[in-house]
């Protein structure tokens, strides 16, 4: 059983790569309805490289991904080694507001 949810997970995460809005917001939905909501599935999101996707996707010119995106991001936040992996890369946080994004 283990193995089918991580195959799960896997394809969860596989959305938020995708170049298609749709296809990376259904990805958001997943995670913050599935995995985001416990400090189990914010470690879920940390050890699979998650968070660096995340982070990345606060670029798309989407509202609608840009509110879930920080969504996701605030809750696993709250756990402090997610907190420190995103905090790793403010370059990339800081990119956007360079870029005119505020």
């Amino acid at each position: 059983m283990m193995a089918l949810e991580s195959t799960r997970e896997e394809e969860i995460f596989l959305k938020l790569k995708s170049s298609e809005s749709s296809v990376a917001y259904d990805g958001l939905l997943q995670i913050r309805s599935n995995i985001a909501k416990t400090k189990e599935g914010c470690k879920t999101l940390r050890e699979n490289n998650v968070l660096k996707d995340l982070v990345n996707l606060l670029h798309k010119p989407n509202e609608k991904i840009l509110d879930l995106t920080l969504s996701v991001l605030g809750n696993c936040c709250l756990d402090s080694d997610c907190r420190n992996e995103v905090s790793i890369s403010p370059y990339v946080l800081l990119k956007s507001f360079k870029n005119g994004r505020s």
